[in-house]
């Protein structure tokens, strides 16, 4: 959950504004009606020619194109400034037509996926009428609710049982709604009851996703999780199943059965170990420079290599292909890229690349390798900081275990000898990188020792843990 002034937080003010401007005031940015929601057409002239002006100026020069797109639509809106100030409260200036106006203040990409986001919301609820309808984020009221009612029911952190960024709540019926949660879980929220057992609580909480469900279907609580997204979006129902009468039980539970039997096809794990200059990873001397500054304090050596090495990526990546053609990139790499992390398991479908599906819960996969028999810790602190003999160990117990999957592991190197001298020299200039990649061929020492259909599970179900997807998980509409 976002708190503070984060791009996250303003993201979902913004998603909130445009939303309520779409379903509520009636805004429709394509047309630009009604009218009088918009500036007048000399206005309108002005707007687009001092953007034209401004890419012209040379210190604005190769940001993006110069034509007026859709999206820029939202720029006519007379309440503008509305998003602007969600972005930078100084900004006081409400006069958009102003040759000097701020426009940098809504980063580019967030207005093509704010105009992609309510596109996608106006074609799934173009019937529905949004007036007595109440947006909120996460972290206020509502989802505080939501929240107090799924932590005494062992679910330390709402987004790993339902990703909502925002709720959306029938301001009429709300009291009504509340009453009836209380009543699915069988306690009040800010209670927490005692002596439940680990069987209870799940069977509270499949009760409460059953409700949640219902009110879903109903539109009295839609929760929506929201991505960064292109110039185009898609709105889907995740968890809930509906038809033309509503809430659809039996096909919603036919679809958690068909996530529990996914096996998706796996051809290759790539995991580069080839080396590459830090002037070809970090290509500006801004990021250069930042990249050996914090390497070399953090190895505190007088030594530093005078050029600079690391792996070609940082990361793990598998690629996962359902069958319906749907292909997910799952990559597994470090929380952090300057200093010493866990890994964290993260997936995207092939045509949404700009939209993450998804953290999987640290704590949900080790849950699963632990069913696997994968002894692997996600442990930074249990990991060399400098090269030593572990690391040794470990690389030589990873060429040597049997890849009984039989699946291409893609490295670029061909040898263990050159395994050893490339992690060697990322050790001497870019050890979070370095002890990221040890863990990463740890993690796949154990992962590919089992089985190939095992291994394929194993890589679907954690794609759908980072996606929230089966009956575990709360109902939420995603935009993406």
């Amino acid at each position: 959950m976002a708190t503070g002034n984060t791009t996250e937080v303003k993201s979902e003010k913004g998603s909130i504004w445009i939303f309520e401007r779409v379903l509520q005031d009636d805004v429709n940015y394509k047309n630009l009606r009604p009218a009088n929601q918009f500036v007048s057409n000399q206005e309108q002239e002005i707007i687009k020619n001092n953007w034209i002006n401004y890419l012209d100026d040379p210190k604005n020069r190769g940001k993006k194109t110069r034509k007026w797109a859709d999206w820029l639509n939202i720029r006519l809106d007379k309440k503008y400034h509305e998003l602007a100030q969600i972005w930078d409260p100084q900004n006081k200036n409400t006069d958009t037509t102003d040759p000097n106006y701020d426009w940098s203040s809504v980063p580019l990409d967030w207005q093509k996926s704010f105009y992609a986001q309510q596109e996608a919301m106006l074609v799934k609820f173009s019937a529905s009428n949004f007036k007595v309808m109440k947006f909120g984020r996460a972290d206020e009221p509502f989802g505080k609710f939501i929240e107090s009612l799924v932590k005494p029911l062992g679910i330390q952190k709402k987004d790993t049982w339902n990703p909502a960024d925002i709720w959306i709540v029938d301001k009429n019926k709300e009291n009504n709604v509340e009453g009836q949660l209380h009543e699915s879980v069988g306690f009040k929220s800010g209670q927490t009851p005692a002596g439940l057992t680990q069987s209870e609580k799940l069977i509270k909480l499949a009760t409460l996703n059953k409700v949640l469900r219902s009110l879903y279907a109903s539109k009295a609580i839609i929760g929506v999780s929201l991505k960064l997204t292109k110039e185009k979006a898609d709105y889907i129902d995740v968890n809930v199943v509906l038809n033309a009468s509503g809430l659809d039980e039996a096909a919603t539970n036919k679809r958690f059965q068909e996530i529990e039997d996914l096996l998706g096809e796996i051809d290759t794990i790539r995991c580069d170990l080839t080396l590459q200059p830090f002037s070809k990873i970090y290509t500006t001397p801004k990021s250069y420079l930042e990249k050996t500054t914090k390497m070399q304090k953090l190895l505190n050596s007088p030594n530093y290599p005078t050029n600079p090495v690391s792996f070609g990526t940082q990361e793990t990546s598998i690629q996962i292909k359902e069958s319906n053609d749907k292909i997910y990139f799952l990559t597994i790499k470090a929380t952090q890229t300057s200093e010493y992390s866990n890994l964290k398991y993260e997936p995207t479908e092939k045509g949404k690349s700009s939209a993450k599906l998804g953290k999987a819960g640290v704590k949900q996969v080790d849950d699963l390798f632990k069913r696997y028999g994968i002894k692997f810790e996600n442990d930074n602190s249990k990991y060399p900081k400098v090269y030593n003999s572990e690391v040794d160990k470990i690389v030589n117990t990873f060429t040597q275990r049997k890849n009984s999957a039989g699946i291409s592991f893609i490295s670029g190197e061909s040898s263990t000898s050159n395994f050893l001298k490339n992690i060697k020299k990322v050790y001497e200039s870019d050890p979070v990188t370095a002890q990221s990649k040890l863990m990463q061929l740890d993690l796949f020492s154990e992962i590919l020792s089992l089985k190939d259909i095992e291994v394929r599970k194993l890589m679907t179900d954690i794609v759908y843990i980072a996606k929230k997807e089966g009956r575990s998980y709360g109902p939420f509409g995603k935009v993406y």
